[in-house]
């Protein structure tokens, strides 16, 4: 078990899986189906009293989220190995695969983490058309500034900009855009250059 529900946190061991864990997690997975109220993990951006929850749990802080509806339409189970599952999930927004592993966990008596998780698709977005930022920089048509998911601001001039840390898109007049990532003490990175 851990404090994050995965790998990121103090791990403490659990209990033992039960001798045949395939039939287990076979048995207990259509307790999830469909909706269900789960408890989000403390570990997460939600905010309780305007604080968000990873905020609130690094700084020591005891606290548990209310429950609220979760929405899972498949649950399948793609392997087993000793103590190991391998679970293909399809849910609705604002579920917690963490809370998942969490509570199938609890209802075999073993405990249980979330070790690795690969989201294959977003609404329409789907993992195998996504491409790199790499493959994003040497595509011929021009990125608009609001193409990125970075504070906007407007420049004179992008060359000799200055700005907070972290990434931003700068703006000049005539309409060329940039992503540039800001480091203290560290001249500014040019991420993404773009005419318009």
């Amino acid at each position: 078990v851990s404090d994050t529900l995965d790998l990121d946190g103090e791990v403490t061991v659990g209990g033992d899986p039960p001798a045949d864990l395939k039939a287990a997690v076979e048995q207990i997975l259509p307790q999830f189906m469909g909706d269900i109220m789960q408890v989000p993990p403390r570990v997460s951006a939600l905010r309780r009293d305007g604080k968000r929850g990873y905020d609130r749990a690094r700084g020591g802080e005891e606290f548990e989220f209310e429950a609220r509806a979760a929405h899972y339409s498949e649950l399948r189970l793609l392997g087993c190995q000793e103590h190991r599952v391998r679970l293909q999930v399809t849910c609705g927004p604002g579920t917690y695969i963490r809370a998942l592993a969490r509570d199938l966990g609890q209802l075999l008596g073993c405990g249980a983490l979330l070790s690795a998780l690969v989201r294959v698709r977003n609404g329409p977005f789907l993992v195998q058309e996504a491409v790199t930022l790499e493959e994003l920089m040497r595509q011929p048509w021009p990125l608009l500034p609001w193409h990125f998911p970075f504070a906007h601001r407007s420049v004179e001039n992008i060359e000799t900009a200055g700005g907070d840390s972290g990434a931003q898109v700068l703006v000049e007049p005539g309409g060329r855009a940039a992503l540039v990532n800001f480091t203290p003490g560290k001249p500014p990175q040019t991420i993404l250059l773009s005419q318009l």
